[in-house]
């Protein structure tokens, strides 16, 4: 993981080489920590790709310093549409497990020139992702903590709980 420093520096870099390619500086919302970005508005910037996921897919990569480096993969979840705008969101993934809660949104105009970016992601590093309980003990847990009643366990086609591994940041 790197340290608060590092993580500014690389996204005011990033920021700026940004900049550079639309001759004025984007709006930037910085993160609660104030070390990455949490959006970046009025971007209008043409990138190179077959459709919107590849260009979100290549300005992610091009800026892993607005995110969080090369630990982070992102899943295509959800794409939405208005009448002059296109939003996919992606999910934050490690070792093909899913980071909770965290996620990136792109955005692109009628023209498919991305105008914003949004993320709220995690700087995970390097975990161990193997389960720490079994799953029938997880979903005792899960019940207990929040409740039998609660929709806190997700069931299968014939009704029976199931458990998915996931990261909670």
């Amino acid at each position: 993981q790197k340290d608060f420093s590092e993580r500014r520096a690389g996204a005011t870099a990033a920021i700026a080489r940004i900049s550079k390619q639309r001759a004025q500086t984007p709006r930037v919302v910085w993160a609660a920590d104030r070390s990455r970005p949490a959006m970046l508005r009025g971007l209008r910037l043409k990138l190179a790709g077959k459709n919107l996921e590849q260009k979100s897919r290549k300005f992610i990569t091009n800026n892993a310093e607005l995110v969080v480096g090369t630990s982070a993969d992102f899943q295509l979840i959800d794409e939405r549409s208005t009448h002059d705008r296109k939003a996919l969101r992606f999910q934050q993934t490690y070792k093909g497990l899913v980071v909770e809660g965290k996620t990136i949104t792109t955005s692109f105009d009628a023209e498919g020139r991305l105008r914003a970016f949004h993320g709220n992601v995690a700087d995970i590093g390097s975990i161990e992702t193997k389960a720490k309980l079994q799953a029938t003990k997880a979903i005792q847990v899960a019940r207990d903590t929040v409740g039998h009643g609660a929709k806190v366990v997700t069931k299968n086609a014939k009704g029976k709980a199931v458990t998915t591994l996931v990261i909670l940041p």
